[in-house]
Formats: C-alpha cells, structure tokens, sequence
C-alpha cells in the first residue's frame, strides 16, 4: 500500500498542500490543519478554490496540481490525461502527462468525445424524449412547446436528421 505523501503548493499560496491521493489541505498558523472541500465540475473532474498570495481566488483541477507536484514531466506535455479514465480519481498513479492528441485519442477510446445525444453540450432534451417525440403523432408545433424546442428541431428528430444513434 503506498503511503500519502503531501508537498507545499507555493505557486498559489503556502498555506496549502496537495498529497499524491488527490487531496488538498491546508495548514494555517493558528487554526488546526483541514482538508479542504472539493467540488466535482459537470465534466466530472475535480477542482478547488485556493486563495492566491495576492488578493482574490481561483478555482484549480485537483488533477492538474497533483500532476505537477508528483509527476515527472521531462517532455514538458501540456496535458494530464487520467489513465482509467475515471475523471474524479485523482491518485498520482492514475495520471500521466500527455499532449493534446494524446489526451484526445484516449477520449475517443473511453467514449468520452462523443457528442452524441445528452452528450453533446448544446442538447436540450434527453434521449428518452427524443423518443418520445420520433414515436409521437402530436403537430410538429405541439411538440416543440412541449418540449421547448423549435419545430424544424422537433422535424430533425421525427425525419431521423439528429438522434439518429437511438434504436427505435
């Protein structure tokens, strides 16, 4: 079993300290050391808020901070890529260096770089509606109320034009 190790996060403020399990803490003089909270971002990764040594905050990947106390970088790739794919597993082991096409191919092969229905940032509706509105005999203009959706995009569905990955 590998033992957590903790090194200073300088570069924001000394204050703070991030081990290779993924956890930040900090260690102020008179208050008692504590881990700090962490939120999960909609992409699934994991950040958290640091004050700088100059006023103000800013909100850092956890991932990214672990990256660049623990891990070698002797190519200088831009990118931590985590190898499992498991987005909020910031353990140092799990994460590797990588450049952007690096980065990118391995999405592709874990299914992330699909932009495919609910995936695709800019959708509105889920794939069970989508359904719903391919197998619906309601008017085109019904549907889009209903579904907050303009009537060509409810006729892209219903002609097969988008989501077309659905099995009917």
């Amino acid at each position: 079993m590998c033992k957590e190790r903790w090194k200073q996060l300088t570069e924001y403020h000394p204050r703070y300290w991030v081990s290779n399990f993924g956890r930040v803490k900090s260690i102020y003089k008179y208050r008692p050391e504590r881990v700090l909270k962490n939120y999960i971002t909609k992409f699934g990764y994991r950040r958290v808020q640091l004050r700088l040594l100059k006023d103000g905050f800013k909100n850092i990947f956890i991932h990214v901070l672990v990256a660049q106390k623990f891990i070698k970088n002797p190519k200088n790739k831009p990118f931590v890529n985590h190898k499992d794919s498991v987005r909020n597993n910031c353990f140092y082991k799990n994460l590797e260096w990588s450049t952007r096409s690096e980065n990118y191919l391995h999405g592709h092969k874990f299914g992330y770089m699909s932009n495919k229905g609910e995936r695709n940032p800019r959708a509105i509706i889920n794939e069970k509606q989508a359904l719903a509105i391919y197998k619906s005999n309601l008017p085109h203009k019904k549907l889009a109320n209903m579904y907050g959706l303009t009537e060509r995009g409810v006729q892209k569905i219903k002609y097969r034009e988008t989501w077309t990955h659905l099995v009917v």
